[in-house]
């Protein structure tokens, strides 16, 4: 059975596995170094090139000092296919390549790849036989927009792009409705004096295929419902692979099965239409869980926390999806103090359909006590809000809430202090077009919010604050990743308000804004003179404008497994959106670190120095500051 499962590919990989270790008198063979890597027949790529492809001479510690490799059949075998690839996905469509090995010494091997390389093949055109349903130019066009593997008149045939070229094909016939559609790519006949063949796609189409029905099974104690509503298929639909890994994606984010799997089950004798069949495996209903680990707070500015943290829920009340959960996080601050930081205590209550559509409402009601430099803040919340994903990739949502704010200062200060009711809504829009959430390479993301409190009659302070954060990431040729960060806040105080609340103003500084500064430390202050030392004490008291800009280049591999980071810091706090235009000033900061991406993230380690005096430095001439700072962080800024 395994090897009936297996590819024609890896059971010869296997084969060559039990030779190389059970009948080859090469035991002792195996044990040797390999002292150096030959090629033979290479014309057209150097062997300096080719030997950054092989690996079977590759051992290090920690991919930096350089060792000796011990000579490992599989390995060997690994190379010839590569090296085969990567010949063949640059025109060389015929290439072979053979090996074998030359003892040297008592202990050492040197390793030979014979390669024949066969003509150069280069596009001549493309072409589609079998095609009814979609044009020729249609097809053209889908090959067109194939991205990064494009092929154009002229250029050396790529294996790779053809089957990339073949599976957009097929993907666009299986979107219209041709569920069981093939597409067959070959190579015509070469041309010997120039070079050029043609690619074919023998394609045949197929009927259009409509779904006769939707089954379920796996279901224990879910109702049926809650697994039809999350497909978007129903009898009479056109059968598409879009809408039936829609429907995936939507059962795995309902967070109530640990598998999924929506294929095609009974087919019409005339293959127009199939049902649609639904299986799932249900995760327990309840669960307790505890964590420990680091974090870091984009948002708030702190670079590294401790955190632990406990749960206790039910994520399928009667089976009809809704959840309900009691949790408790605590943080501490680490690396430049040890001392809490935040911690919150909530219950949360979901519904996933309200008013019968997607469209999730969340009900929470929680304690917050928070701890910084200046001041410490203990919030009672009740929320109530909608959110509503209009595309995998974009989504919105409002929530309205209730706060009970109490602020007690550390020192004396000018900004909103005492105790308050807050009544008043906050909503966001964002895209995501990352292609990595947690290591972003290509792709932007752009966040768009606005909190308003004591408006629209709901009386309490009146203040209103409006955040826009954008980034782009682009991966260029040289293996290095490019990545900007705009971030915008400006926020207005109304009615009988003077100043925003000092929980609600912004703060910057830290590893995940301006890296040459300590967490919340750019920006303005506030001051206290000590009666008996006359000692004059600095704390960050906030403002209520905000412009950040971050430009890095992060290249991963570039230390064996870590990579390096280089950056460029600009931004500011002003005390209000009129200082911000009046006095444009920015502080500034660059820096390298290191890092290493991890399953869980990147955790990096690095340094900022501060280029120039910030606009609170340049007012208060004692006010200084350090001239850089070392930081510590389990993920990028942005």
């Amino acid at each position: 059975h395994l090897l009936r499962d297996m590819t024609l590919e890896r059971r010869g990989l296997l084969a060559l596995f039990i030779v190389g270790t059970l009948l080859l008198p090469g035991r002792a063979q195996a044990q040797r170094k390999v002292d150096d890597v030959i090629f033979e027949g290479n014309e057209a790529f150097s062997s300096s090139r080719l030997k950054s492809i092989v690996r079977v001479d590759n051992a290090s510690i920690m991919g930096v000092i350089r060792v000796k490799a011990t000579f490992n059949y599989l390995v060997m075998a690994r190379d010839v296919t590569y090296l085969r690839a990567f010949y063949r996905n640059r025109g060389y469509l015929q290439c072979t390549v053979e090996e074998h090995t030359e003892s040297v010494g008592e202990d050492g091997l040197i390793v030979h790849f014979t390669i024949h390389e066969g003509p150069l093949t280069v596009l001549q055109r493309f072409g589609f036989e079998g095609n009814e349903f979609l044009s020729g130019e249609q097809l053209r066009d889908t090959l067109e927009r194939l991205r990064g593997v494009r092929l154009r008149e002229g250029d050396p045939i790529n294996e790779a792009a053809i089957q990339a070229g073949a599976a957009a094909v097929l993907r666009h016939y299986r979107d219209s409705g041709h569920y069981f559609a093939r597409v067959i790519p070959t190579v015509g006949r070469r041309d010997s004096t120039s070079g050029a063949a043609p690619i074919i796609y023998l394609i045949q189409e197929g009927p259009l295929v409509r779904v006769s029905d939707v089954r379920v099974e796996g279901t224990r104690t879910s109702k049926e419902f809650v697994v039809t509503r999350e497909v978007t298929l129903g009898p009479g639909d056109l059968l598409t692979e879009e809408e039936r890994r829609e429907s995936q994606r939507r059962l795995y984010a309902t967070g109530l099965f640990r598998t999924v799997s929506v294929t095609v089950g009974e087919v019409a004798p005339d293959s127009t239409s199939a049902v649609m069949l639904v299986t799932v495996n249900e995760r327990p209903r309840r669960y307790v869980g505890t964590g420990f680990g680091l974090a870091g707070d984009r948002e708030q500015q702190i670079n590294l926390r401790l955190r632990t943290s406990a749960q206790w829920g039910h994520r399928n009340v009667y089976g009809t999806g809704r959840a309900v959960e009691l949790s408790g996080n605590f943080d501490f601050r680490v690396v430049t103090a040890w001392e809490p930081v935040q911690s919150e205590l909530g219950l949360r209550y979901l519904e996933p359909w309200f008013w019968g559509s997607r469209t999730p409402l969340t009900a929470y009601f929680g304690l917050r006590p928070q701890s910084y430099e200046s001041y410490d803040v203990t919030e009672l919340a009740a929320e109530i809000g909608l959110s509503k994903e209009f595309t995998p990739r974009f989504r919105s949502w409002i929530n309205f809430s209730f706060r009970r704010v109490v602020t007690e200062e550390k020192i004396p200060l000018k900004a909103f202090t005492n105790r308050e009711n807050l009544r008043g809504f906050n909503a966001a829009i964002e895209r995501d077009g990352r292609d990595n959430i947690l290591s972003p390479s290509r792709g932007s993301y752009l966040r768009v919010g606005l909190n308003g409190y004591g408006m629209l009659g709901l009386g309490g302070p009146h203040y209103r604050v409006f955040t826009l954060n954008w980034s782009r990431y682009k991966l260029t040729g040289l293996r290095t990743i490019l990545a900007g960060r705009i971030r915008l806040g400006l926020a207005n105080p109304g009615g009988n308000m003077d100043e925003v609340p000092i929980f609600d103003r912004f703060f910057t500084g830290g590893a995940s804004s301006i890296r040459g500064y300590n967490e919340r430390q750019l920006g303005p202050v506030n001051t206290f003179v000590d009666t008996i030392s006359g000692e004059t004490t600095y704390r960050p008291r906030g403002g209520q404008a905000l412009a950040l800009l971050n430009i890095e280049m992060r290249r991963p591999g570039h230390f064996g497994p870590f990579g390096l980071i280089l950056f460029i810091d600009a931004g500011n706090v002003w005390e209000t959106v009129g200082e911000m235009g009046r006095n444009p000033d920015l502080a500034f900061s660059a820096g390298l670190g290191l890092f290493l991406d991890t399953p869980i993230g990147p955790v990096q380690i690095g340094y900022g120095w501060r280029l120039n005096l910030s606009p609170t430095e340049k007012k208060y001439a004692d006010y200084q500051l350090k001239p850089g700072r070392l930081y510590l962080t389990v993920q990028y800024a942005f």
